[in-house]
């Protein structure tokens, strides 16, 4: 009996099976770890490019005057570094969950139950890091 997983592999054997979901399943791993590193990327770069600026307050008889209070200024612009890293990360974690999601499509339980597990020790493990 063959099940194809997509039109160029397919699975014989229970070994065959067996390599396949834990592919599968190290695949949901890596989809969850995506959203980890994203975010810790997009901390490590917004830590580094602060601006600090004096903002002027008004008091009650409407005249300016600065005192030493500072407030965080993003400077947002879309040709940085950051921003294209950010965007290849989520180009990857995309094309991980378009696939994993084709994956649940084939209606395998046993896939279905290792993309499921590897969702959920993905999250349970990147969860704690946060």
């Amino acid at each position: 009996m063959k099940s194809y997983v997509c039109n160029f592999s397919y699975i014989s054997s229970v070994c065959d099976m067996v390599i396949v979901a834990f592919g599968f399943f190290i695949l949901a791993c890596l989809s969850e770890s995506f959203k980890f590193v994203r975010q810790y990327i997009r901390r490590w770069f917004r830590r580094s490019s602060h601006e600090y600026k004096r903002v002027p307050e008004i008091d009650a008889e409407d005249k300016l005057h600065f005192d030493d209070t500072k407030v965080d200024i993003m400077n947002v612009t879309v040709c940085t570094t950051e921003h294209f890293v950010l965007t290849l990360l989520y180009l990857v974690h995309v094309l991980i969950s378009y696939t994993l999601m084709m994956v649940f499509m084939i209606c395998n339980a046993w896939l279905c139950g290792a993309v499921i597990m590897g969702h959920v020790l993905g999250n349970w493990v990147f969860a704690t890091l946060d």
